[in-house]
């Protein structure tokens, strides 16, 4: 069966989602989460996180930033 995906959804005149101008790709989405890209299929990133980032008061931190805290660096 093939996959159907979704990217538009319009109930009378009201969109209630719509990723047809969404610009993430598997290369601009942090390795290993999951996302929907502009056609409504399901992307898994790719890129590497090279720097802690701070996000809705959490701080997400790779493991090399880890490591490079952990040297002696400023990464995290």
């Amino acid at each position: 069966m093939d996959e159907l995906n979704v990217n538009k959804v319009v109930i009378g005149n009201t969109v209630r989602l719509d990723l047809t101008e969404d610009t993430v790709t598997p290369e601009t989405l942090l390795e290993g989460f999951t996302a929907h890209d502009s056609t409504g299929s399901v992307i898994t990133g790719e890129a590497k996180q090279k720097e802690s980032v701070m996000t809705a008061g959490v701080t997400f931190a790779s493991i090399p930033a880890v490591n490079d805290a952990k040297a002696g660096g400023t990464s995290v």
